[in-house]
């Protein structure tokens, strides 16, 4: 790892400026008070987030990557997808700065907090960041258009971005690996899980492999705090398996339920789910997983309206 504070020279030079990862390190950077110019061969109108970058004193070569960039540059962040036998890679004869080290040097330095789960997880970011910003409260933002934002490594970058508190998606795609990575590189200290239904069982084979892959959020955020829907016997289940052991708030809602279904149950059973929700409400496995007293509930839901009673602790 390079370190930082090694550096006596403060001109770093991005090349695929263009790109998610690219656009955010040269934002970092420049927000830390360093030097900053970003080369791409995309011409400016095909740049899809040129946009994020106005506002910022960096200097852009689009189309090109012309020898000034490299003349200029004390220090050269490549793309990761960067082929070393590339044209542009063989005329890097600078120190390399790689995305491994912007995250080892630079921190989040405030409060970081992640959702996550099958369903509702863009909804939940948008509303709690609406919350903040009522608040006189800045979240970090990507600013990346068009771009959802939770895959792996723009969350780990956004945290790092000016702002108050990072209120990050955190999205799998079904990878094992991926939300630990994104917990940890992210400097995570609290998070909610919305729900845990079936979802890219064509990458993992098994809903058990995939709630897995989910439950790593639950691993990583051990002894922290945590929200969860506690009407999810997926949920509830992988608490007890990674013997959880933070603060835990659940959270449901009090409806009719809309049909009964089977969902497996982390011990292996097939359990009946009377579903308020698609695989959430009231449950019972003989194992112990049983829907418990949730902390938070929503009551009198008016739907047409949009409102609700809350009931809290």
């Amino acid at each position: 790892m390079k370190e930082v504070k090694n550096m006596t020279k403060k001109t770093f030079g991005i090349i695929g400026v263009c790109g998610a990862n690219g656009n955010l390190i040269a934002r970092i950077l420049k927000e830390r008070g360093y030097n900053v110019m970003g080369t791409d061969l995309s011409p400016i109108e095909k740049c899809r987030f040129s946009k994020s970058l106005e506002g910022y004193d960096i200097e852009l070569f689009y189309g090109e990557t012309p020898d000034e960039f490299f003349q200029k540059a004390d220090y050269i962040v490549p793309p990761a997808s960067l082929s070393k036998k590339s044209a542009i890679f063989k005329k890097i004869d600078k120190s390399l700065f790689e995305l491994d080290d912007v995250i080892d040097n630079f921190h989040t330095e405030k409060p970081v907090f992640g959702i996550t789960g099958t369903n509702g997880k863009t909804t939940t970011t948008t509303l709690l960041k609406k919350i903040a910003y009522d608040n006189g409260i800045e979240p970090t933002e990507h600013n990346l258009e068009k771009m959802q934002g939770n895959a792996e490594y723009i969350p780990i970058l956004q945290s790092r971005l000016h702002g108050d508190v990072a209120i990050l998606e955190v999205g799998t795609f079904g990878v094992p690996g991926t939300v630990k990575r994104i917990v940890d590189n992210a400097e995570m200290q609290a998070g909610l899980i919305t729900n845990i239904t079936p979802d890219h069982l064509d990458c993992l084979g098994s809903f058990m492999d995939y709630a897995h892959v989910k439950g790593e959020f639950i691993e990583e955020l051990n002894g922290k705090k945590l929200i969860v829907n506690g009407q999810d016997p997926t949920i509830m289940g992988l608490l007890r398996e990674y013997d959880f052991d933070g603060d835990l708030i659940t959270f449901g809602i009090d409806w009719m339920p809309e049909s009964v279904n089977t969902k497996e149950c982390v011990c292996g059973r097939e359990i009946k789910v009377k579903e308020i929700i698609s695989g959430c409400g009231y449950y019972f496995c003989p194992c112990g997983i049983t829907t418990p007293q949730v902390d938070y509930i929503a009551t009198n839901i008016d739907l047409k309206n949009r409102r609700f009673d809350l009931h809290t602790p």
